[in-house]
Formats: structure tokens, C-alpha cells, sequence
């Protein structure tokens, strides 16, 4: 004769759950806007970043100056390679120091 009310309680539990099913979901999706929000900001400032004055004209204005006899030397020692080298080293140091936020 009361089963009405037994239901009526389960309605009422479910839509109570549902309600902070709803209320974990609005907090994730307030983190990822955060996280949003952040690299955002983090572009414009990587934006607002200009090119050292040495490298505007590029290396090859450098490498321009130097005797032919000199860089077949150095193109057959692998300087090139050591430089690949090192350009991703210093690539993977500013990257660590940039997802750290310069903890490291």
C-alpha cells in the first residue's frame, strides 16, 4: 500500500545523486578551463618573445666569412651532428624548465 513512497525515496536519492555526479563533472571541467587559461598564457608570453639580435640574420651570414677549405674540415668532422646534438640538448633543458615552471 506504501510502495508509492519507497519509490518516491528512490526518485529522490537518485536525482540527489545525480546532482553531485553533476557537481564532480562542473569541477573537472574547471580544471581543464584553468589548464586552458594557463596555456594560453603561456603561448602569449612565448609570443611576446623575440629572437636574440646575433641570430636575426640567421647563422649563415656567420658561416659566410669562413674559408671554403675550413668548412670542408669541419663539415667532415661532424660538427654538424654535435651541433643536432646540442641544439636538443638546450631544446630538452628549456622544455623541462618551462613544464616545471623553473623548479629544476
Amino acid at each position: 500500500m506504501f510502495d508509492w513512497v519507497g519509490d518516491v525515496l528512490d526518485w529522490l536519492l537518485d536525482v540527489i545523486s545525480q546532482i553531485f555526479i553533476g557537481l564532480a563533472e562542473m569541477v573537472q571541467d574547471l580544471g581543464v578551463m584553468l589548464l586552458e587559461v594557463v596555456l594560453d598564457l603561456a603561448l602569449v608570453v612565448i609570443g611576446f618573445l623575440t629572437l636574440p639580435t646575433f641570430l636575426a640574420g640567421g647563422l649563415g651570414s656567420y658561416l659566410n666569412a669562413i674559408d671554403p677549405a675550413v668548412l670542408y674540415f669541419l663539415s667532415k668532422s661532424g660538427i654538424s651532428a654535435g651541433f643536432e646534438l646540442l641544439g636538443a640538448g638546450l631544446m630538452f633543458r628549456l622544455t623541462r624548465k618551462l613544464l616545471t615552471l623553473g623548479q629544476w
